[in-house]
């Protein structure tokens, strides 16, 4: 009988010990990510400023998504390598592993964070609307009843139907494709992030309007799969480092400041999440 409980005993230990070693392993992405030599960054194809085809013979992504995929792959000494996702699904992209971590600017929200853990805050913006210059639109009052283009996985039905009556959100694949419909006429206004919206508008800005009042303001993260703390902690020191060494402040300045055609001024400093 002795016996036999020792065996008892030793045999569920060694399954403890295995169950522990299994969830350790699976927990730990960092030494996934450095065995393979690459870090899955998920982004947009059509995001100006954020990852974008600037020129169509190389078809080289590049943006300010591009650049911090680039830092962090750096920082954990692996290269960077972009992975198509759409605004849709760069969340169950990164849940299912497709993805080693998410940008596609992409807003930390309460719901998102019970799906997936977010970095410090890389970028500040907030949701605005575009209009044509030549309509009568001074704000959203006269955008009531409107067609709206919004992208796919952005919550604008909701979002605009808590400043504007009765919009009608018409939802796309991308900001590009929905900006392509807006300039078409297929819409009345559309409605992002200011930042894209405006690298959208680029040279062509004087025949639209960026009404001054904010829908929403948002923080945008790096999102990382629930559990890899070692992956989140080695993204968040790499935000910290490019924040002290001024590094982050060149990014938006190259991006959307005084040395790209938006010249927006940089109003926020890398940081944890502010709830509002």
């Amino acid at each position: 009988m002795k016996a036999k409980l020792i065996h008892i005993l030793l045999g569920s230990a060694s399954a403890l010990m295995l169950l522990t070693a299994a969830t350790a392993s699976h927990a730990d992405q960092v030494d996934t990510i450095k065995a393979s030599g690459v870090l899955k960054c998920g982004m947009a194809a059509g995001y100006t400023p954020y990852s974008f085809v600037e020129d169509p013979k190389t078809r080289q992504l590049v943006g300010y998504d591009v650049d911090m995929c680039n830092a962090i792959a750096q920082q954990l000494g692996v290269k960077a390598e972009p992975v198509f996702v759409t605004g849709a699904t760069r969340i169950t992209d990164l849940q299912q592993g497709r993805t080693d971590i998410a940008l596609a600017a992409l807003t930390n929200t309460p719901e998102r964070a019970r799906l997936i853990d977010f970095s410090q805050n890389y970028m500040v913006t907030g949701v605005r609307i575009v209009v044509p210059a030549s309509a009568n639109v001074k704000s959203f009052a006269d955008l009531t009843g409107k067609r709206i283009a919004g992208t796919d996985g952005s919550n604008l039905e909701i979002k605009l139907a808590k400043v504007i009556q009765r919009p009608q959100v018409k939802v796309f694949p991308s900001p590009s494709t929905g900006f392509l419909a807006f300039e078409q006429g297929k819409v009345e206004a559309m409605a992002g992030d200011d930042t894209t919206l405006l690298g959208l508008m680029g040279p062509t800005g004087n025949k639209y309007t960026l009404l001054d009042q904010y829908v929403t303001k948002e923080q945008l993260g790096v999102g990382v799969r629930k559990g890899e703390t070692r992956l989140l902690a080695a993204v968040n020191q790499t935000l910290t480092e490019l924040e002290k060494s001024g590094k982050a402040a060149g990014m938006f300045d190259k991006w959307f400041g005084q040395e790209s055609k938006l010249k927006m001024k940089r109003s926020f400093v890398i940081g944890p999440y502010q709830a509002s």
